[in-house]
């Protein structure tokens, strides 16, 4: 490992399925990452993503391990949503020149009924297809006007 901050915890792995954590539980977050400051890799930087995660969710940062393409996060359960964290981690851990790599939308989508995926999905084609055909009426009528 490139970085280590605390002593990480083995134990069983299972998939996250519910929508909130459980206190007391350890979670643990794999992450492809790019190292955007390696300067930024101190302990001080990571007492303060700590002390964040404690303000914002009551979780309690047990690991950091930081490799030069994947970040291994742990954190002890409190009643949080996972959307919640997932979505704020980027911004948390800019804090130590870590930038995440498509995990909050995995997470995010995951989430996510399939039936309201579905949904959203064939409303957004809808929504670019009239705004394509919009743009197209308003181009054509900005051609006649000249």
């Amino acid at each position: 490992m490139l970085f280590e901050y605390g002593r990480r915890v083995e134990g069983t792995r299972v998939a996250v399925v519910g929508e909130e954590s459980v206190p007391g539980v350890i979670y643990e977050l794999s992450c492809d990452i790019r190292i955007d400051d390696s300067s930024k890799l101190t302990v001080e930087n990571v007492e303060r993503v700590r002390q964040e995660l404690k303000d914002r969710f009551g979780a309690e940062l047990i690991y950091l391990g930081v490799d030069q393409d994947k970040a291994v996060i742990q954190v002890k359960g409190s009643p949080f949503s996972w959307g919640a964290f997932l979505g704020v981690l980027p911004a948390i851990l800019q804090i130590i020149g870590l930038i995440l790599l498509g995990v909050t939308i995995v997470a995010i989508i995951r989430t996510i009924p399939v039936w309201q995926l579905i949904l959203f999905i064939l409303a957004l084609m809808l929504i670019l297809g009239l705004g394509e055909k919009v743009i197209g009426i308003v181009s054509t009528i900005k051609g006649e006007g000249e």
